[in-house]
């Protein structure tokens, strides 16, 4: 197709002929002071793009706590620190829980991450699902062993609360009384508490001219053990203990009477054999 501007004329050649027998055709020329048309822009609306998602936030955590947190373990019965009695119960809440849902509170004792025993209790959420009520656990809480609290409505488990079960502050010999002989056969055991569980507690035994010092962790329960027979020449008297946390400085002190005729196992001062442990736990039957 041609354009013409206004007014102005563009001139056209166009012929045909036959050349020997074959044809011949000029095209369209236009004139110098004619130019094409240029092709209309498109008017097309472009599509508008996909809007973006939106994200979908994250479901909070639930929320849950159980007070108290801290106990006390009764005094030691000669084999072990007594258990604690959770009889006036343990107050329990949560929050974000699904609504109108069964949460399990479980109480779980463990040791060296084993599980030993377990305890649990279901509760339901209101229409929020939130939860605040108190559980008696019948069982109480030993010594030696991690104690933790969790809650669960099969969805989603909130952050466990951690118990602290504390060993009483002060120590004990056993015997508290025994002879030359038997302070090299049998020897005597220190059980201190009141220390900050996991820290390092340095034993210091004075006995007849000689001072020992030994050293070793806090269990759990924040006490420790120490065991010691003597050897050399073992008169009567008096053996003295002190106990110090690093962490904590605390301290605990004991005596020993030791009586009967002096011994002597080996020429020399007085020796101790000792060792500081853990107080290792009278761990719960499990049955199965």
């Amino acid at each position: 197709m041609l354009s013409t501007r206004s007014g102005r004329a563009a001139s056209v050649l166009a012929a045909a002929a036959l050349v020997g027998g074959g044809l011949f055709a000029t095209m369209p020329a236009y004139a110098d002071d004619a130019t094409p048309t240029d092709p209309p822009a498109s008017t097309e609306t472009p599509a508008p793009a996909d809007p973006a998602a939106p994200e979908t936030p994250e479901a909070a955590a639930p929320t849950f706590t159980a007070t108290p947190t801290s106990f006390t373990l009764g005094a030691w019965n000669g084999t072990d620190f007594g258990p604690v009695s959770l009889g006036d119960g343990l107050s329990i809440a949560g929050t974000g829980f699904a609504a109108s849902t069964a949460v399990t509170v479980t109480l779980t004792g463990s040791y060296d991450g084993v599980e030993i025993t377990t305890e649990a209790t279901t509760v339901t959420t209101d229409d929020t699902g939130a939860f605040d009520t108190t559980w008696i656990p019948e069982h109480g809480l030993s010594s030696g062993l991690s104690y933790a609290v969790t809650a669960a409505d099969g969805t989603t488990t909130a952050d466990a609360v951690d118990l602290t079960v504390l060993a009483p502050a002060g120590a004990v010999a056993i015997p508290s009384t025994l002879t030359t002989q038997q302070l090299h056969d049998t020897g005597v055991i220190v059980i201190a508490g009141g220390f900050t569980p996991g820290e390092v507690v340095t034993v210091t035994s004075t006995y007849a001219g000689a001072v020992e010092t030994h050293s070793g962790t806090a269990n759990v329960n924040g006490a420790v053990a120490y065991g010691e027979s003597w050897y050399g020449t073992l008169p009567a008297g008096t053996i003295s203990y002190t106990l110090t946390g690093a962490d904590s400085g605390h301290v605990e002190t004991t005596t020993v009477t030791v009586t009967g005729d002096t011994v002597t196992t080996d020429p020399g001062l007085p020796t101790p054999k000792g060792k500081v442990t853990p107080t290792t736990p009278n761990l719960p039957k499990v049955s199965g």
